[in-house]
């Protein structure tokens, strides 16, 4: 769910040539296409902040991120994962909130309270949702959060 809202800023940058156009000052022009990915996805983001990440990849990061097809998870140095959940610090919670419950609205099994899920969500720290969309690691005070949002239909 929240790895495919990553894979969409990301695949937008690496289909659109932009983080091969990283070495310089065209920075500004990478940032302008993964801010054009975020919109995409309904999600504001915060320009200034992604260029200071942007700037951050390595070469070598950027050389995986360019060879990986559309539907492939390119695996990234450690300080290349860290620079993906630093991407989502970037971008407005709110939004990024709302992209998760419109996927999972959409892949609802009427198992679950989609209200309290949505409640789960924006009560967490922007850095633990980050790292949860990342990584897949669940937090265990979305967990705790979770117990009430399960129905038995």
């Amino acid at each position: 769910m929240s790895k495919q809202i990553l894979r969409r800023l990301t695949v937008g940058l690496v289909f659109t040539g932009a983080l091969a156009a990283c070495g310089g000052s065209d920075v500004d022009t990478a940032v302008a296409r993964l801010a054009k990915g975020a919109e995409e996805a309904d999600i504001k983001l915060d320009k200034e902040c992604t260029k200071k990440v942007v700037e951050k990849l390595s070469a070598d990061d950027l050389k995986v991120l360019l060879d990986a097809g559309e539907d492939e998870d390119p695996t990234l140095s450690e300080e290349g994962e860290a620079l993906q959940t630093e991407v989502f610090l970037c971008v407005d919670n709110a939004d990024f909130v709302d992209a998760i419950m419109k996927e999972m609205k959409a892949a609802d099994t009427g198992n679950m309270d989609m209200d309290c899920i949505e409640s789960a969500l924006k009560d967490l720290e922007p850095t633990a949702l980050a790292e949860m969309a990342t990584t897949g690691a669940t937090p265990d005070e979305f967990t705790a959060a979770m117990i009430p949002c399960v129905t038995t239909g």
